[in-house]
């Protein structure tokens, strides 16, 4: 059964590291039905720790398959005027957003990929605002996770039973958050320092382009914005306030030049991509476009992913290492947050305007013009094996080494 200290320890770490609530400051808890106890542990530490008020938006993803399969075509592509009204509320009000990523990879396996795109696209379009306000960190969000049903016995399906699968998750989500620790908050406050002094190094160095190799056959070399800025650990909010977006975290990551991609890339872990996995699957980049690819599995779903409006570049590359808590389970989460974290990654489609200097203050055509991709999507996948060679050059023709096989050179 679910350890109550540890469960405790999450809440409290999401919400005084993850989003780091104010006194008198609002909260959204975006949670699937399914972690409904979860969700109001986490309002219990937001009232603790002096929130005005909590919002629980609740999802329920069985009904979501049931309503993309049956719904009318035309319902699919209509958003309630009060959905997105309620979003823009939020940011106006400042609200810190905590969201709950927990799904069964399994339960759109059988819906049609067309009806599942046609509904996405619609709700992409009505939060545009809202998610560019969280990419512009605009305000404090966290994503982190809890079991469900569902998703536990995927990762486990050779649990005795469904209750065995959801124990095993349970343990390891507390042991990838540090939420097993004494003290998670000083735990991440300590490890916060060493992605700075990371991230710091990598600034410094002011790399013209990384050129990446890993025995699965990646080859690629990519191109940095001029004022390219590495990240990691805790963010600044627009507000001066430091938060963590991801809880866990293990990675440092900057923004490609959307015009300097070009080699071959291998996907080192499954994608989960619209309730459905894309698996074995590879690109192919020249000048930062992708000019081909291949899947094993859903070679459809990608084709469709990559033909979203600038979803044929990337938006992203960030660096985990191999040794790290995440990886050494040698778990496939089919969770993007917790995939992410154990291995090196790019994104398919927008960039974060905080990935460069002053990003937050330049318009989308100007962010354009410094290299940045803009999408109305962010798709991650992984790339990092435990050989994972990377190579950063300078502008002056300057090598050094950043990765030695899967790990931080310095």
């Amino acid at each position: 059964m679910v350890n109550e200290k540890y469960s405790k320890n999450l809440a409290k770490t999401a919400v005084k590291i993850g989003v780091n609530i104010q006194p008198d400051q609002f909260l959204v808890i975006n949670s699937p039905i399914e972690t409904a106890d979860f969700a109001r542990e986490i309002a219990r530490a937001a009232f603790n720790a002096g929130a005005r008020d909590v919002y629980i938006d609740w999802k329920d993803e069985k009904f979501s398959q049931i309503r993309i399969s049956r719904a009318s075509e035309e319902s699919l592509e209509e958003v309630p005027d009060w959905w997105t009204s309620k979003l823009e509320e939020y940011i106006d009000k400042g609200a810190a957003v905590i969201t709950i990523s927990a799904k069964d990879p399994d339960l759109m396996e059988m819906v049609d990929n067309e009806r599942i795109d046609t509904n996405k696209k619609a709700l992409n379009l009505a939060s545009t605002d809202y998610h560019k306000a969280l990419m512009e960190n605009k305000n404090r969000w966290c994503v982190i996770s809890v079991p469900t049903a569902g998703w536990a016995r995927k990762v486990f399906p050779e649990a005795r039973n469904k209750q065995q699968a959801i124990d095993l998750l349970w343990n390891a989500i507390f042991r990838s958050t540090r939420c097993n620790e004494k003290d998670p908050i000083e735990f991440w406050k300590n490890k916060d320092s060493d992605f700075k002094k990371k991230a710091q190094w990598l600034n410094e160095q002011r790399f013209d382009k990384l050129h990446i190799t890993t025995e699965l056959g990646t080859d690629v070399t990519i191109g940095l914005p001029e004022d390219h800025l590495w990240s990691g650990g805790s963010e600044i909010a627009q507000d001066g306030i430091e938060f963590f977006p991801n809880l866990p975290t293990e990675e440092i990551y900057t923004a490609p030049d959307k015009n300097r991609i070009d080699g071959h890339v291998v996907a080192s872990y499954p994608l989960d991509h619209e309730g459905k996995i894309i698996d074995k699957f590879a690109v192919d980049f020249k000048d930062g476009k992708v000019i081909d690819f291949c899947a094993r599995k859903n070679e459809d779903l990608l084709a469709k992913l990559l033909k979203e409006e600038g979803a044929d570049s990337l938006g992203e590359i960030a660096l985990v290492p191999y040794d790290s808590p995440i990886s050494d389970m040698n778990l496939l989460f089919y969770n993007t947050l917790f995939d992410e974290n154990a291995a090196c990654h790019m994104a398919f489609g927008d960039a974060y305007p905080t990935s460069i200097k002053d990003g937050t203050e330049y318009s989308e055509e100007e962010l354009a013009e410094k290299g940045l991709n803009r999408s109305k999507i962010h798709t991650d996948f992984m790339f990092g094996t435990k050989d994972t060679n990377i190579t950063g050059i300078t502008k002056d023709g300057r090598e050094l080494p950043i990765f030695v096989n899967g790990n931080f050179a310095f």
